[in-house]
């Protein structure tokens, strides 16, 4: 009896320092395939490898329901990757839900994830210290729109729904988390496709639309021609060839009151852009060098091919 009561309490400690996650609302703690009645297709947890398998899966939460779901997968404070085969799908107010934790989404297959029309809906609702991988061919397609244009694939805790301008924040400290995207594909569909993230990385991929789209680290978010990317987001596998005519790029910097340029082709089209994507002047260029007087602030200098931020003081 009491080896019994101590194995039983060795057994307990080793579940209780064991990363759990929640599948409506369900905790997940053995290695089990997950049936309810808001599942269909095979949906296999291995407690061993922490690996959430989606084979030809759809988890379909819809709002409001019973039992008061909003977080369809919750990942608290844990690690997890998921391994997709076949076509699956997660339906709900936050069909991934990453708290302080590290998850995984690989390949060979494809996951589409859609908010419900709810304020501040989002793919993946991402918060500090959390990190998203998505590698070796995986699919990913993301869906948050709703009426109040305040979705977005990926959002930090500390925002106002109200904020859809691309201005540093500076009372904002904490950001959502990383997100890494290594030979896969990553599509958005949003009103605002990347919100406030502290760090997006491409590996062995690009972004493909919008042109000349890139992840700005100060402004947190991924912008094209000086405005933050809405509407839609696209990542696919490959590098980009870099033209032969944008290989020796612009050389741009700043003093005071006005912006320097060096290294321009004559009759090349320059834009300037303010943080709210507002045009502010639009010409081409006269010679290989060039000064424009500006305001004291935070601009955007777009070329041709490519986008620059600068800072006259």
């Amino acid at each position: 009896m009491k080896k019994t009561a101590i194995t039983f309490l060795f057994c307990a400690t080793i579940l209780s320092g064991y990363s759990q996650i929640s599948i409506c609302n369900n905790p997940i703690w053995a290695t089990d395939t997950i049936s309810n009645s808001y599942i269909n297709g095979l949906v296999y947890y291995s407690a061993e490898t922490r690996t959430l398998t989606l084979d030809n899966a759809q988890i379909d939460v819809p709002w409001p329901n019973d039992d008061h779901i909003t977080n369809v997968l919750f990942l608290p404070e844990c690690q997890l990757e998921i391994h997709l085969i076949g076509e699956n799908a997660i339906s709900g107010i936050f069909p991934i839900n990453l708290a302080r934790s590290n998850c995984v989404i690989s390949g060979p297959g494809k996951l589409t994830l859609s908010s419900l029309n709810w304020t501040g809906c989002c793919g993946v609702y991402s918060q500090e210290l959390s990190t998203l991988s998505i590698r070796n061919n995986a699919e990913v397609i993301i869906f948050a729109n709703n009426q109040w244009n305040t979705g977005a694939g990926f959002r930090g805790r500390y925002y106002d729904w109200n904020d859809t301008t691309i201005v540093p924040q500076e009372q904002v400290t904490e950001y959502a988390g990383k997100v890494f995207v290594n030979s896969a594909t990553l599509r958005i569909n949003s009103d605002m496709c990347v919100y406030r993230l502290e760090d997006f990385r491409l590996d062995s991929c690009h972004f493909s639309s919008p042109e000349n789209a890139y992840f700005d680290s100060d402004l947190h978010t991924v912008v094209s021609s000086g405005q933050m990317v809405q509407g839609y987001l696209e990542v696919v596998p490959g590098e980009v060839n870099v033209p032969e005519n944008c290989q020796i790029q612009e050389l741009v910097w700043c003093g005071q009151g006005v912006i320097f340029m060096e290294k321009l082709t004559v009759g090349q089209v320059i834009e300037i852009y303010n943080t709210l994507g507002q045009r502010l002047a639009s010409f081409k260029a006269p010679s290989s060098a060039m000064q424009v007087p500006m305001k004291p602030g935070i601009y955007i200098v777009r070329f041709q091919n490519h986008s620059r931020k600068v800072v006259v003081y």
